[in-house]
């Protein structure tokens, strides 16, 4: 029989729990009221005239010395009551001796009639035993029970640390469960995967480690697999067996960065079999991914596989304007609750209603709440000094970090803060070093070690690699923002790190020209920060480092180590300073023009090749070589009708010259793959539930330039007429859909259903 920890439950579920509990046990319906101030009843049972037939308390205490003092209390309002009540039963959280119910027993006779009347773990346990649709109902208790917790604990895991006892505990305690929950499964359930997208802080993480748990627990599932950042490894972790049962955990899986790192074409076809995958094989394989709700948008816009329907419908986003005043109040009091904040400080918070602006606040932050207790607001200050830097965190979310960085670290951890920023993903140790020594050469890699060993578990966290070497990250993303934030104006130390710079990410990341540019407008309307425009000086510094080093410097990729760029894709990143520096213009132009009368260039994206060759090779006198290299390259580089249809495109632009063009889409029309690329286009697309219509419709431009036209969609339609199989055969995704529907409360009064929430704070 599992055995379940009551205290994981705030004092709010605590009730509702035994309501339902008893409901389902006794065959009647219990009346519930509002928290607060209860006049000696939670719940209530009326028959005929007497509307206090049963009459329960709910007590959530961690100690019997302080239930039995508050249970004094309780049989004084009892003897006040009228009618009084013909039953009393008292549901606790903890576990009391034999002598302790007969003690309470005897407190409150004539009411409780009977030791049964009192339920301890011991009798809630038993009763949770006979009525398990309770028990999964209030899926917060059932994950924090012993049997399940063993289950989860016994799973196979892989690159996943959070696989712990207390983690998981310490994650339901200040859970609350919200809408999101009961959707999110939904729509997993339907899709075998989904894309968790939300602001930085909303709780994605938290959300998705809470469905690993539930889905562990069920049995469904038997093995959890965090996924690497680096996609080529990812689909090689996903077993080819049908009948493996798994579940993939990915989170952030976009990284932080993905506004200067877009996917490649081989990682985005990598991707495209994921969640094709994930949902062909959904009997036994789920796969959860959570990013922030900006960069996926900007994905969407490059990148196909995320435009695809089935990814879409796939997408959940955590959505904190959407959840009601009522279900922040109760997040902020979960996080309270449990907290170490001393009891007068909580009592003049509550008091004074202070959780009133925090829960109304436009900064409102589940990472905010919970740095509350982190970083110990209390200490050293008054109650209502406390309340005061309550609210001057959330008026100013960056203090959560500027006090720590200004007064608490050295100049060297800084300096490596300054650097990471620069590179804007997590990264390889040794490739740090160098990028730090050649900021601050007076830091070794002992130092290093030592600064990042300060810095862990406030600004950076480290992990290993496949090939077990030391990985060094930001702890969350928000801290890029704040770094961004902090040096905003540091004029000497930013052109400095670009002087430095030994990653052409360090560029290109952090950094604009001017407020004017695309990319500013681009970053700013998209991110929850912009980027540092680069002061006079800076600019400066920014052109003789271009102009001296740009095609040396290596591109960090997604697996956080060095990549040799081509010329496009180093052109392509650097373009925004080619718009506003004309030396460097000039540079490229000659750099383009000679590479290509020499030799014909590889490269992996064709829309920057062909975004360079026409803004830096649009003379009338072309050479025929340029030409000649120049298509060569491009056609080397198409594997995917993106690339395909970017060739059409441009091509509708007229922005390059048209022969080049035509001999490109005729060599591309060549080779024997192009139309296995266009096929499986369609197929893709027909699989999705697209019509047959609107993919002619869509495609017709690009079929077009390809010597091809609508009946091509026609001949795949008939050649493949039938979805893949659809599984749906594990108890988790044939479940009735009522199992996670939710509903919310509708009252009138909001300050009044917020405060009913922190009355009960001091029942903690």
């Amino acid at each position: 029989m599992n055995e379940y920890n009551f205290n994981v439950l705030t004092w709010g579920e605590f009730e509702e729990f035994t309501k339902d509990l008893l409901s389902e046990e006794m065959g009647v319906s219990f009346q519930a009221f509002a928290d607060g101030a209860d006049g000696g009843i939670d719940l209530r049972y009326s028959a005929c005239d007497n509307d206090r037939t049963i009459i329960v308390q709910c007590k959530r205490y961690k100690s019997a010395s302080g239930l039995m003092a508050n249970l004094a209390k309780e049989r004084l309002k009892l003897d006040e009551m009228s009618p009084a009540p013909e039953r009393y039963i008292l549901s606790v959280s903890l576990d009391l001796t034999e002598d302790k119910i007969n003690d309470i027993v005897a407190l409150f006779s004539p009411y409780i009639k009977q030791s049964s009347d009192i339920l301890a773990p011991k009798q809630l346990n038993s009763l949770l035993h006979k009525h398990p649709n309770v028990e999964k109902r209030h899926y917060k208790l059932w994950i924090a029970s012993s049997n399940v917790l063993q289950t989860i604990l016994s799973s196979r895991v892989s690159n996943y640390s959070g696989l712990i006892k207390e983690k998981i505990i310490d994650t339901l305690e200040t859970y609350s469960p919200t809408p999101s929950f009961n959707e999110a499964m939904l729509t997993l359930k339907e899709h075998g995967f989904i894309v968790i997208a939300g602001e930085p802080g909303v709780g994605k993480t938290t959300l998705a480690d809470v469905m690993s748990y539930y889905l562990l627990g069920e049995g469904d599932f038997n093995e959890l697999v965090a996924l690497p950042q680096d996609i080529n490894d990812a689909l090689e972790m996903m077993s080819s067996d049908p009948d493996k049962k798994q579940i993939f955990l990915f989170d952030d899986f976009l990284g932080s960065n993905y506004l200067d790192d877009k996917l490649s074409r081989r990682e985005d076809g990598i991707f495209r079999t994921l969640i094709e995958n994930a949902g062909r094989l959904r009997k036994n394989k789920a796969l959860i991914m959570t990013t922030r709700e900006y960069i996926l948008h900007q994905a969407q816009q490059s990148t196909e596989v995320f435009k695809d329907q089935g990814f879409l419908d796939a997408k959940y986003i955590v959505d904190l304007s959407e959840y009601d005043l009522v279900t922040k109040a109760k997040i902020l009091y979960n996080h309270l609750a449990v907290s170490d904040i001393p009891e007068e400080h909580l009592e003049y918070f509550v008091d004074k209603k202070v959780y009133r602006s925090i829960v109304r606040h436009r900064n409102y932050n589940p990472r905010l709440i919970e740095a509350i207790n982190k970083q110990k607001l209390w200490s050293d200050c008054l109650p209502e000094s406390f309340c005061d830097k309550v609210i001057e965190l959330f008026n100013n979310p960056w203090m959560l970090y500027e006090d720590i960085y200004m007064n608490k670290i050295d100049e060297n951890a800084r300096n490596i803060m300054l650097v990471m920023m620069s590179i804007g993903r997590n990264v390889r140790f040794e490739y740090l070093h160098k990028a730090v020594v050649s900021f601050d050469d007076t830091i070794d890699e002992t130092q290093l070690r030592r600064s990042i060993d300060v810095l862990e578990s406030t600004f950076l966290k480290t992990s290993k690699d496949k090939d077990d070497q030391i990985v060094v990250d930001v702890l969350n993303p928000t801290i890029y923002d704040f770094i961004t934030h902090y040096y905003r104006g540091h004029n000497h130390s930013i052109e400095k790190l670009i002087r430095s710079a030994v990653y052409l990410n360090q560029l290109t990341h952090p950094f604009a020209i001017s407020a004017d540019s695309s990319s500013y407008e681009l970053r700013a309307s998209l991110s929850g920060y912009t980027p540092i425009v680069l002061s006079e000086s800076g600019v400066e510094a920014m052109k003789e480092k271009v102009l001296s080093s740009w095609q040396q410097l290596p591109w960090l990729g997604n697996s956080g180590t060095p990549e040799s760029f081509d010329i496009f894709d180093s052109i392509s990143r650097l373009s925004d300073v080619s718009d506003a520096i004309e030396e460097v213009n000039q540079e490229f132009s000659r750099a383009v023009l000679a590479i290509l009368q020499s030799s014909i260039p590889h490269t992996q994206d064709v829309s920057a090749a062909l975004n360079a060759f026409d803004t830096y090779c649009d003379s009338d006198d072309l050479p025929d070589e340029v030409a000649d290299n120049f298509v060569h390259s491009v056609v080397g580089a198409v594997g995917t009708y993106e690339d395909m249809k970017t060739v059409a495109e441009i091509g509708w632009s007229y922005g390059i010259k048209k022969f080049v063009l035509d001999r490109i889409a005729e060599r591309i029309a060549q080779d024997e793959y192009y139309e296995d690329i266009l096929s499986e286009e369609v197929r893709q697309r027909l699989t999705d539930g697209e019509k047959d219509i609107d993919i002619k419709d869509e495609m017709n431009d690009t079929l077009e330039c390809y010597g091809l036209d609508g009946s091509f969609v026609d001949n795949e339609f008939n050649a493949w007429a039938e979805p893949p199989e659809d599984y749906d055969g594990s108890s988790f995704y044939s479940k009735d859909d009522d199992d996670f529907e939710t509903q919310r409360e509708m009252k009138s009064d909001e300050n009044s259903r917020i405060d009913d929430v922190f009355l009960s704070l001091s029942k903690r």
